[in-house]
């Protein structure tokens, strides 16, 4: 996945300054507690390893809000 955390949104998948990479379909991406209600935008693909003539088009862009959950107490 290409993302960018905060605004302005990026125009595409390009435009994003970072990536992300998994081996599964399902994963957990930690946005860390200093972007804690920021915005983060998400273009993601299938990436093919052994053939990149076969990875998947760039999707929409997706757009959710980082919730850093409760911090542990002290």
């Amino acid at each position: 996945m290409k993302y960018k955390i905060g605004a302005p949104p990026p125009a595409n998948a390009a435009a994003c300054p970072s990536s992300f990479m998994s081996s599964k379909a399902t994963f957990t991406f930690n946005g860390g507690q200093e972007n804690d209600g920021k915005k983060l935008y998400v273009y993601t693909r299938w990436v093919n390893i052994s053939n990149a003539a076969n990875n998947g088009p760039w999707s929409s862009l997706e757009i959710a809000t980082i919730s850093a959950g409760t911090p542990d107490a002290l």
